[in-house]
């Protein structure tokens, strides 16, 4: 790809490097670093260490606040901490879970946080002063991935039971179960900026773009080899980037402009046969329709 360059390069033992987090606004990164306590806070201008945070046990998760002011770190056992990373010291210790946290997610406004284990429960915290907003425990499996909405009024979660749900922020109650992806465990889940779709990337190689307010799959895409770990939306949501094996791809997410009646003639010139009600229905073709000049391919 022409003029690529490499803008940072951190190196750290290869043994220690774990997972790493970048900071919204692109001053800073942390690593988490294996068999260790150890988050080390990296300075994007130089490289250099601003913070190592001992968390006394070994992190499972990281994330930073939007705002970029705080880092929260989901632990091995069971507890949370939130850091002020402007003095690198702990802000908050949340205790509400019986096993390992395998994801923690702020809201846009860095006001709330979410956590979730392998315990199969998700908290929502105020992540100011660390009171429990609201608990669910309607999981079959670990809570595996979690994201908020722009506006934060709703957040999506996977869980490894082949379940992916939308749910409110206030009541804590399911709006959208995603039926179509019970298929296969998905690893990340993220809203669009105006909360209108949902991408989602899975353990199968596939990402998929999701209407939010129906759970209606509108597109996939597959990328070889799987699993696919993470996909996330451009910032105006009309692109996706994937990263699966030694790839990362960026996917056109735009959806199909045509007229129904352009589609349905679309299809019915090629596909012999319609759906309905889950059952495969026989449908006559009449040739001369097809040879219509607005009968065109779909959008490249």
């Amino acid at each position: 790809m022409g003029g690529k360059r490499l803008l940072f390069k951190f190196t750290v033992p290869v043994q220690l490097a774990k997972d790493a987090a970048w900071s919204a606004n692109e001053a800073t990164v942390a690593i988490i670093q294996e068999a260790s306590a150890n988050v080390t806070v990296l300075n994007c201008s130089d490289g250099k260490p601003l913070f190592v945070l001992n968390n006394g046990e070994a992190v499972s998760a990281i994330q930073f606040s939007p705002d970029g002011q705080r880092l929260a770190t989901g632990l091995n056992s069971s507890g949370s901490r939130v850091w002020d990373l402007r003095d690198g010291k702990t802000l908050l210790s949340l205790k509400g879970h019986s096993d390992k946290v395998s994801v923690v997610a702020f809201s846009a406004d860095s006001k709330r946080l979410i956590t979730g284990g392998t315990d199969k429960k998700l908290h929502l915290w105020d992540s100011q002063t660390g009171a429990e907003l609201l608990s669910i425990v309607d999981f079959k499996g670990t809570v595996f991935a979690a994201a908020f909405s722009a506006d934060g009024s709703k957040f999506a979660t996977a869980s490894r039971d082949k379940r992916v749900v939308i749910w409110d922020t206030q009541t804590g109650k399911a709006l959208v179960s995603f039926q179509e992806a019970k298929s296969s465990n998905v690893n990340s889940v993220e809203f669009n900026q105006e909360g209108s779709l949902l991408l989602t990337s899975d353990v199968a190689g596939a990402v998929s773009v999701w209407d939010a307010a129906t759970g209606r799959l509108l597109s996939r895409y597959f990328q070889s080899p799987p699993p696919m770990p993470k996909a996330q939306f451009s910032g105006d949501g009309s692109r996706a980037m994937t990263q699966g094996g030694r790839e990362v791809m960026v996917w056109d997410t735009q959806l199909d402009t045509r007229t129904s009646a352009e589609i349905s003639r679309y299809a019915r010139c090629r596909v012999p046969f319609r759906i309905e009600a889950e059952k495969l229905l026989q449908n006559e073709i009449d040739s001369r329709d097809c040879a219509k000049p607005e009968t065109r391919p779909p959008p490249q």
